[in-house]
């Protein structure tokens, strides 16, 4: 079963940061300089999320508020095995969704 859950603590911090590592920084050589900052911590100021498929950390990203009715999306990734299988788009849905929710447009 697929979930996406807003992350609760600094072990699926954890997870995210291991999702996020795999695919930018080991795949696209993107500098881990880069890649993590100030914000990659828990608690944080933005929300982390992560896609679990039958409870196995696979895909994530993080959204931080720009203004009062508009949220920005960072760091989406799928680990490569997962890739093409529709989590992206899983992920993004229930992204909309929740900060509709909260009154974002």
């Amino acid at each position: 079963m697929v979930i996406v859950k807003k992350i609760e603590n600094e072990k699926e911090l954890a997870d995210c940061l291991y999702i996020r590592r795999m695919s930018f920084i080991v795949e696209k050589n993107i500098p881990q300089s880069i890649e993590v900052d100030s914000l990659d911590t828990f608690p944080s100021s933005i929300a982390h999320f992560l896609l679990l498929d039958d409870d196995k950390p696979i895909s994530t990203f993080r959204a931080s508020e720009v203004n009062s009715e508009t949220i920005k999306l960072q760091r989406i990734c799928t680990l490569k095995d997962y890739r093409g299988m529709g989590f992206g788009k899983i992920s993004m849905e229930y992204a909309a969704s929740y900060f509709k929710a909260k009154g974002y447009k």
